[in-house]
């Protein structure tokens, strides 16, 4: 398993609309990189559990935790969303950083993907695709996402092998 700011990293890296790695957006690309890697290789790239919050769809407070802890990485920014004046935080990389994630290239792939994939999806769209995973569309909000178990399920009703 990785650890949690080394994917951070790549996906703020990576992701070319930086005003777009604010904290909900990033803690749903972290739950697609492990859905998405335990799709395609069998196995998930992170430890911690997920938890289907009513509000914030998959979430686990250790993510943002782990970035914020990591001040050697990573910096942040709160603003008013114009809209709802709430505030959001948007994740930066600390350009002196110089930082060379500790990911293999499966993991690496699997982040590129989920960048192309979302990186010019606006916030609804977005989200949209995050709450269409198998493990959302099936699972209980507030309570445990357990991925194993959805991708057993997923793959039984699709008439794949494990």
């Amino acid at each position: 398993m990785v650890e949690i700011h080394d994917i951070v990293y790549a996906l703020i890296e990576q992701y070319p609309r930086k005003d777009y790695c604010f904290r909900s957006r990033i803690i749903r690309l972290v739950y697609l990189v492990d859905w998405k890697s335990l799709l395609r290789y069998n196995h998930r790239v992170m430890t911690i559990p997920w938890y289907y919050d009513a509000k914030r769809g998959p979430y686990n407070p250790i993510i943002e935790k782990s970035i914020e802890a990591r001040k050697d990485l990573f910096y942040f920014s709160d603003i008013e969303n114009a809209e709802t004046h709430a505030q959001k935080r948007i994740y930066y990389l600390k350009p002196e950083a110089k930082y060379m994630p500790q990911l293999d290239a499966k993991v690496m792939s699997v982040i590129a993907e989920v960048v192309e994939i979302t990186k010019d999806m606006g916030w609804q769209q977005f989200n949209t695709v995050v709450h269409s995973t198998y493990p959302l569309i099936t699972g209980v909000r507030g309570r445990l996402i357990n991925l194993e178990i959805a991708l057993n399920e997923y793959k039984r009703r699709r008439g794949l092998q494990g």
